[in-house]
């Protein structure tokens, strides 16, 4: 029997907040704001970054993962019966004194009008692309649905090489509706919520002799999407004390990625951490579960087999706990598929592996974790 132990963790959540100032004319006001002529104001957003995933030895550090680079403001008007597209400003991400990054925005002043912020960041060039053809009055739903990351018209991989070229992550995040006016005094609070999920797969440090006995040589990620919302759909995401919670994908729609034996993203020497571990090296945007084998996302592992000089390869997939159900891949979430054992060499080809049956067994821990006691095996 093959079995895989992952472990699939929701993530913790801490206030990032950052102050800068403006150039150009100006007037103080009373609640330390910097208040302009032309009807705006700075206002200083504190942002909820998602806290790093789960560390270890890996390619990109926790630093990465949450970087902002950029900050994008998208202005929407809320009334009892509908939220329309107002105005985008760009922000600008800092860092303060104690090292905590967070970004400032030129509002828009509208007495008597709630708005709603959304913030965007990292993804400067999609929003740019989005804003170009948006018409104000727009419904915020459909055109946030329009807000897309696109892997590229072939399965390509995250750039995620290293630290040095390592591509920031887009999140997403709204504040609750408020009114922006020259009394506002408190900061503007948003939690974030990444577009991406995190992939890792290692082998079980606690198993003695297992790294003499395996050693991964590549991992192949078959039929992950290409395109992803960036903003997900407001039915499949709920906020709480501790930041968002997410129930389905979002996908865009009139999209079609490729599925199949041709649909996969190679990781292997130039990204992997060691032979025992590709930890920090595999983000995947969200996709759909399916019962169909040729199209559900799916890992190849290849791997050396005890004295063998041929990888061979495993299949291994992502279920619910009877073993049998496929999950989706959800966004802000690490998926870690720790071996616990080898019993025997693989199939020959990744195309084999990958069309073999799936034997995967996972028992849930509690909400947000998975565990997956596997062992790879034909």
């Amino acid at each position: 029997m093959k079995r895989i132990n992952a472990i699939f963790k929701p993530l913790w959540m801490w206030i990032l907040s950052v102050t800068l100032s403006a150039v150009g004319c100006q007037d103080s006001i009373d609640s330390g704001r910097t208040q302009l002529t032309d009807g705006t104001q700075e206002i200083h957003i504190s942002l909820n970054v998602p806290g790093e995933f789960q560390s270890g030895l890996r390619s990109i550090s926790g630093s990465e993962e949450k970087a902002i680079t950029e900050v994008d403001v998208l202005a929407f008007d809320v009334n009892a019966s509908s939220t329309t597209y107002s105005y985008a400003v760009t922000g600008s991400p800092s860092i303060d004194d104690a090292g905590k990054p967070g970004a400032v925005v030129t509002l828009k002043n509208k007495p008597g009008v709630r708005q709603q912020i959304v913030v965007i960041t990292n993804a400067h060039k999609a929003v740019t692309a989005l804003i170009a053809g948006a018409s104000i009055g727009t419904a915020k739903t459909n055109l946030l649905n329009q807000l897309v990351d696109s892997l590229g018209t072939a399965p390509t991989k995250w750039n995620a090489a290293g630290a040095a070229n390592f591509r920031a992550i887009p999140m997403w995040g709204e504040s609750d509706s408020i009114e922006i006016t020259e009394d506002l005094e408190d900061d503007i609070a948003v939690d974030l919520l990444r577009t991406t999920a995190r992939i890792d797969v290692k082998l079980d440090t606690n198993v003695s002799g297992l790294a003499s006995k395996f050693k991964i040589g590549a991992v192949y990620l078959y039929n992950t999407n290409t395109v992803g919302l960036i903003a997900p759909h407001p039915a499949n995401v709920t906020k709480g004390s501790s930041g968002y919670a997410v129930s389905n994908p979002s996908i865009p729609a009139g999209f079609n990625s490729p599925r199949g034996v041709p649909a996969f993203i190679e990781y292997e020497d130039s990204v992997k951490c060691s032979p025992a571990s590709f930890v920090g090296a595999i983000y995947a945007l969200e996709t759909q579960a399916t019962a169909a084998a040729d199209s559900a996302i799916c890992l190849v592992v290849g791997g050396f087999y005890k004295t063998d000089s041929k990888m061979s390869f495993y299949r291994v997939d992502f279920y619910d706990t009877d073993g049998k159900t496929p999950i989706p891949v959800l966004r802000n979430r690490q998926y870690n598929f720790n071996i616990t054992d080898v019993t025997s060499r693989g199939h020959d080809t990744k195309d084999e592996a990958f069309e073999a049956a799936r034997r995967v067994e996972i028992n849930v821990n509690n909400w947000g974790q998975f565990t997956i006691d596997s062992e790879l095996s034909l």
